[in-house]
């Protein structure tokens, strides 16, 4: 298993955590390896994820058959620059009538070299509604493990822990 974050470890405060960086393992053919961003956690079982991944897919807990509410909006924007999460127009993920689940907006994470065969990130910034209605923002850095090797998602996230929309820390220091 990938070294997850030096956040790993420490329990998660309901307020802005991030950004922070994590490589989520998704080489198995078969199964999700499923992420918490209220925890910073790689294994949350059962209802307790928001982002899933497996090859080159990712999906969300939401939608008819998951047990969270959790949505995804994509958006032509810099990482740096999403300060707060849209209000609507999040879409949850479905499951295909051949039994894989999808999320259309998550599907188009990346560019397809035709002459590498490589996958490359879009320069996009996901904000996902969580399982449990709060938020984050992510980007995919690399998909790419040692070797290189496909699988490895590496993603830079923040999550906003207390409920508000807002995506980006507050100075509590006076001006």
């Amino acid at each position: 298993m990938f070294a997850l974050s030096d956040l790993e470890a420490r329990a998660r405060p309901e307020e802005f955590i991030g950004p922070d960086t994590v490589t989520l393992d998704a080489r198995s053919r078969s199964h999700w390896t499923l992420f918490d961003f209220s925890i910073g956690r790689v294994g949350a079982t059962g209802g307790a994820w928001d982002i899933g991944v497996r090859r080159h897919r990712l999906a969300v807990n939401g939608g008819d058959g998951f047990s969270g509410n959790a949505g995804v909006v994509r958006l032509e924007v810099p990482f740096e620059e999403v300060r707060e999460a849209p209000a609507d127009g999040y879409t949850q993920s479905r499951v295909s009538p051949g039994g894989d689940t999808i999320n259309v907006v998550l599907d188009e994470w990346y560019s397809y070299d035709f002459f590498s065969h490589l996958l490359e990130p879009d320069p996009v910034t996901f904000v996902i509604r969580t399982a449990d209605g709060r938020y984050a923002k992510l980007r995919v850095l690399s998909y790419y493990c040692p070797g290189p090797e496909p699988g490895c998602f590496t993603i830079e996230y923040a999550y906003q822990g207390d409920g508000s929309r807002r995506l980006e820390a507050v100075s509590t220091r006076p001006q």
